[in-house]
C-alpha cells in the first residue's frame, strides 16, 4: 500500500487562530494579483481542499452547478480560520477557482479509486461458480480454529486437528 498523508483536520490553521486569537488575514501577492502570498498559499489551498471534501456532497457534476447555499456554507467553514471579509472581485474569483479545482480533483480521485474494483454483479457471478465447485462445506461459524484446537486438547484428545476437522466440516449424521 502506498504511504500517504493522513486525513486533514486543519489543525495547523486552527492552532494559529487560537494562539493569535484572530483569524488569519489573506495577504496579496503583487506578482500574482489575487493569489495569497507564497507562505499562505500552501495552507490556504490545503484547507480549501479539506473544506470541499468535508462539506460538499457529490451530487453535482461541477462546482458551477452546485447551489449557492452550499457554496456559502463552504465559504463560512473556511472563514472560521481565515479573514475573508475584505475580498474584492479578483480575490473572490480566485477563491472560487480554487474551490472548483479542488472539487473537480476530489471527484476525479474518487472515480479513479472506484475504477480499481470489479462490478458487484461480476463478482457475485464468479463467487457463485466458485461455491458450486466446493465439495466440502464449512459450518462452524466465525470462532477461530485455534480456540477449537485448545478446547480439544483440554478434553484430552490425541488427534485435535482431526477432531476439529470432523467438528467443523462433517455434519452430525453424515459420514
Amino acid at each position: 500500500m502506498k504511504n500517504t498523508r493522513g486525513p486533514c483536520r486543519q489543525l495547523k490553521t486552527r492552532k494559529v487562530t487560537q494562539v493569535t486569537n484572530s483569524r488569519i488575514p489573506i495577504g496579496d501577492d503583487e506578482r500574482h494579483r489575487a493569489a495569497p502570498t507564497a507562505g499562505q498559499h500552501i495552507a490556504w489551498a490545503h484547507d480549501i481542499g479539506h473544506v470541499v471534501r468535508t462539506f460538499c456532497p457529490m451530487l453535482w457534476k461541477s462546482w458551477k452547478a452546485m447551489p449557492e447555499e452550499i457554496k456559502i456554507t463552504v465559504c463560512n467553514q473556511l472563514s472560521t480560520n481565515y479573514n475573508l471579509e475584505h475580498m474584492d472581485g479578483d480575490k473572490f474569483a480566485y477563491v472560487n477557482r480554487l474551490f472548483s479545482e479542488r472539487y473537480k480533483q476530489w471527484k476525479s480521485d474518487l472515480h479513479q479509486w472506484f475504477q480499481k474494483f470489479d462490478d458487484p454483479q461480476k463478482k457475485a457471478k464468479a463467487n457463485k461458480i466458485n461455491r458450486e465447485k466446493k465439495t466440502i462445506f464449512h459450518h462452524s461459524g466465525s470462532r477461530p480454529f485455534s480456540y477449537r484446537m485448545e478446547a480439544r486438547r483440554k478434553e484430552g484428545s490425541q488427534f485435535s486437528k482431526i477432531d476439529v476437522f470432523a467438528n467443523v466440516y462433517v455434519r452430525p449424521g453424515m459420514s
